[in-house]
């Protein structure tokens, strides 16, 4: 991620295109779609939640269509 972040502050037109492209499709990119956001963060409290109830450890939860 520094490598980006260097890259970006060394090359202004690269910066450029990044910020042109957020500008023109923010409204389009998974970043700023705070409803899914919200919608993924409750089932997450909800899971965790039922896990609680249950009596099992906390644990690390994947968010649905999350990968990793």
């Amino acid at each position: 991620m520094r490598m980006i972040f260097a890259a970006l502050a060394q090359d202004a037109g690269l910066l450029g295109t990044d910020c042109r492209h957020l500008n023109e499709q923010w409204l389009q990119l998974p970043l700023f779609d705070s409803a899914r956001e919200t919608r993924e963060f409750e089932t997450l409290l909800t899971r965790m939640s039922q896990r609680h109830r249950a009596g099992l450890a906390p644990a690390a939860l994947a968010a649905e269509g999350q990968t990793r």
